[in-house]
């Protein structure tokens, strides 16, 4: 059977339905983001990250990590090397109880400064010193690829994880919330 067509008793009825078919399309195994490790696990990864912005290409890598936290899809973290214009720090920093003290950037798109969307460990806590300098992007108001699956972004605008078709579970989204991922 071909991809484009869809026989009578395989019809998606719902959004996470379709997530997880593109899911086995991908060759990817579910992930339960209920099932991940707290406090969270780094590891480093090859899947294709890649962040555009109206076409043009930002940051593009197959060396980045992921951090995996019960609740939360993964936060990918890509090297310096791998983005394609310049940024600016910000006064924004945050604190993260795992991580250390984040760092912020802006930078120019399409005439705009999109500032706070991008961060970095400087001087991570013990365990995530891979990921010193290290540069971590919201989803939006760019639009990211993990091997070629536009994201959705996690819920809220707290959190800066990327919900792929293979997450599966409840994830933290509004502040004080949990959200199913459909």
């Amino acid at each position: 059977m071909k991809f484009d067509q869809t026989p009578k008793s395989c019809e998606i009825h719902t959004r996470r339905q379709a997530r997880q078919l593109w899911a086995r399309m991908a060759g990817r195994a579910p992930m339960n983001v209920q099932s991940f490790p707290r406090p969270p696990l780094l590891e480093q990864i090859s899947r294709h990250l890649q962040i555009k912005y109206k076409g043009e290409l930002i940051a593009d890598t197959t060396q980045a990590y992921w951090a995996l936290e019960t609740h939360h899809p993964p936060t990918y973290y890509l090297p310096p090397s791998s983005v394609k214009v310049p940024l600016t720090k910000t006064g924004r920093r945050t604190w993260c109880e795992w991580k250390g003290m984040a760092t912020y950037f802006s930078l120019r798109l399409g005439g705009q400064d999109v500032s706070n969307r991008i961060w970095t460990y400087e001087e991570p806590t013990a365990g995530f010193e891979p990921i010193r300098g290290y540069l971590s992007f919201y989803a939006g108001p760019w639009d990211c690829f993990v091997d070629g699956e536009q994201v959705v972004p996690q819920p809220g605008d707290f959190y800066g994880g990327w919900v792929t078709s293979e997450l599966q579970g409840i994830v933290k989204g509004r502040t004080g919330n949990l959200d199913p991922i459909v």
